[in-house]
């Protein structure tokens, strides 16, 4: 902050270029303790006008009370936006935070990060045919070999 009572401001970035059908990851970390920090930001295509909006809210609070430590929140925060067209971009950053804080505040923006979260999904999904299939079969046998004589 400029001035020790400001709690608010705006930042916008120089034109970047963005490759198309490429995801981007928007990471943010912020110095915040027992406070927040909220971030709204746009992604504007200068060619076209369209824009995408996003939000960051980050908080992160702790203490200690007769059951002992506790803390809340993090002081790191991670959003994807699915794939964009190709274009240039600028980023507008409107930022509010607690009064009688002053945080630093780091944003990192990413093209074309994997997301694990739909590798798991995938795995899982691939998984479920072959585990049904193993417990009929294992069902199978074990009704198949009930009524012999043979153990």
């Amino acid at each position: 902050p400029e001035t020790p009572d400001q709690h608010a401001r705006t930042f916008i970035s120089q034109p970047f270029h963005l490759a198309g059908g490429q995801n981007l990851e928007i990471r943010a970390q912020a110095s915040v303790s027992n406070s927040w920090v909220f971030a709204e930001g746009i992604l504007y295509d200068t060619k076209r006008g369209t824009r995408w909006d996003f939000e960051m809210p980050i908080e992160y609070y702790f203490g200690s009370d007769s059951d002992g430590s506790w803390s809340e929140g993090s002081q790191n925060k991670t959003i994807y936006v699915s794939s964009l067209p190709d274009g240039d971009y600028a980023l507008t950053l409107d930022m509010q935070w607690q009064e009688a804080t002053s945080p630093s505040f780091e944003l990192r923006v990413r093209q074309g990060v994997p997301h694990m979260l739909h590798f798991v999904l995938a795995l899982i999904a691939l998984s479920i045919i072959p585990i049904f299939v193993f417990f009929h079969r294992l069902s199978f046998e074990q009704k198949r070999w009930e009524d012999s004589d043979f153990t």
